[in-house]
């Protein structure tokens, strides 16, 4: 876990083409396996996490929109995102957030205020 903590971890000082490079190493670490029984949601374990049924439901709507979901781990010591989705060659990383009772998935700055919201078609209810 140590390795893809500190490939997680590289995300909070690069910007622009590194960022999405570095989302694509993410991508590719070894240690994502399919989820059982799903079709494009990949996670490096973390499935007995309480949470991971929620990151899952939102995976799955993600899937039906036309992406490869990766769930990422939650290393200790700093915040990371929740999913990098890829459609297309494009690499997007999300967080999950509870928003009075609604699930969504929040775009922009997640180290910082999150203060930008995706269009209304592209956010992700369930």
């Amino acid at each position: 876990m140590n390795d893809i903590a500190n490939e997680l971890a590289k995300l909070h000082v690069l910007h622009g083409a590194d960022f999405v490079k570095q989302l694509k190493t993410i991508v590719d670490y070894s240690g994502f396996n399919s989820v059982d029984g799903e079709k494009c949601i990949y996670a490096m374990g973390g499935e007995s996490n309480e949470d991971f049924e929620f990151l899952l439901n939102a995976a799955r709507k993600a899937v039906s929109h036309g992406y490869k979901v990766y769930i990422l781990p939650n290393p200790k010591g700093f915040r990371s995102a929740d999913y990098i989705f890829v459609r297309k060659g494009t690499y997007k990383l999300y967080d999950l957030k509870t928003i009075i009772g609604l699930l969504v998935i929040l775009s922009g700055e997640i180290f910082g205020n999150v203060d930008k919201y995706l269009p209304l078609q592209h956010l992700l209810l369930i």
